[in-house]
């Protein structure tokens, strides 16, 4: 199977698609807490409850996510997410006052569940039928082999420049990196039914 995968350009494509955007969302899922409370000066109780609301509308987004799924297709539904997870880590980034911080958190909650539920179908729609366990295996592996990546690009970051706005900027570039890869991916056309 390893063998035939970069044959399977769309798939090879999308995996490392995944790859990239994936870091960025673990990125921002460790480092989230740290920086709320790093810049906007949340204490660990706000923070909980911050953990708790960024919970329940990511559970709103994963639900509505697979209505758009449905209508879009899973790469058409990553790539918005994508898009608005992109826009709205950006303006978390820069804005200046804790309530806004908030409101800006809670929606890119949002596009959490749609960025990884349309993922796992579109691999699905891209993995040869008796393959599919191969293939979320290595799904898997790939949202996880440069998890280190995010992370360290982040503290260098930080540590470089001494801001924490910019280390968290660096999500970005992993999302949009991400984002651009999964552009070439052709995703095939769904059956009806």
């Amino acid at each position: 199977m390893l063998r035939r995968l970069p044959q399977r350009r769309d798939l090879w494509r999308f995996l490392l698609a995944n790859m990239l955007y994936t870091d960025g969302l673990n990125t921002l899922f460790a480092f989230g807490a740290i920086f709320a409370a790093g810049v906007h000066g949340m204490a660990i109780q706000e923070i909980l409850l911050f953990g708790i609301a960024l919970n329940v509308t990511a559970g709103i987004g994963a639900a509505a996510g697979g209505l758009v799924d449905d209508r879009l297709g899973s790469k058409r539904t990553v790539l918005l997410s994508l898009a608005a997870l992109l826009l709205l880590s950006a303006a978390l980034v820069v804005v200046p006052s804790k309530p806004a911080f908030w409101v800006l958190a809670l929606l890119l909650g949002l596009f959490f569940g749609p960025a990884q539920a349309s993922s796992r179908t579109l691999l699905a729609r891209l993995a040869p039928p008796g393959e599919m366990a191969a293939h979320f295996g290595l799904f898997a592996l790939s949202g996880r082999i440069t998890g280190f990546l995010g992370p360290a690009v982040l503290a260098a970051v930080t540590t470089l420049t001494g801001s924490q706005r910019l280390g968290m900027a660096t999500i970005g570039v992993f999302l949009g990196l991400g984002a651009l890869m999964l552009l070439s991916v052709r995703a095939p056309r769904r059956a009806r039914g």
